[in-house]
């Protein structure tokens, strides 16, 4: 039997403002530099959060997706839905979404395997709950009907 382990590297100290010397093979503009680096600090997959339901902030729909989960053998696990979130948020970070809502689960039998797991949701885009104040561009609640900063009225006459 064998044990597998796994390290977590995190790197705790952000990165310098991009260079063109920072591309692989040292040429290229700024703005190749930036398409560079926004594409390798996607976030992580881990943090795409899977709803059952829909989510009360606005978002963007990207497209459905679905990910199946089978029981390699007889003698194998049965499929969980951690494994097949995971397989959620693995399709959604593809498609660049931040959290999967609606999503659905059938268990079944398939032609190739004994036990399969079904997941079916919707990728989307969620915006944040916090948004700029109009008056003194603070952070606050989306929701907020008066300014925890500046103590503006937010509402609209």
């Amino acid at each position: 039997m064998s044990v597998s382990t796994f390290n977590i590297i995190r790197n705790p100290e952000p990165r310098p403002p991009p260079r063109s010397s920072d591309l692989p093979d040292g040429s290229g503009t700024i703005a190749d530099v930036q398409i560079f680096f926004s594409e390798a600090n996607r976030m992580k997959i881990t943090d795409i959060a899977i709803h059952a339901d829909c989510v009360t902030q606005p978002y963007k729909m990207l497209g459905e997706i679905t990910a199946k989960v089978s029981k390699g053998s007889l003698f194998s696990k049965s499929p969980t839905i951690e494994d097949v979130n995971f397989k959620l948020q693995e399709v959604a970070s593809k498609m660049g979404a931040n959290a999967v809502v609606n999503v659905t689960y059938s268990r079944g039998m398939s032609l190739m395997s004994y036990e399969v797991l079904k997941a079916v949701g919707t990728a989307v885009i969620a915006e944040s709950d916090d948004v700029k104040c109009r008056f003194c561009a603070e952070t606050i609640k989306r929701a907020a009907k008066k300014c925890k900063h500046c103590r503006s009225d937010l509402e609209l006459p």
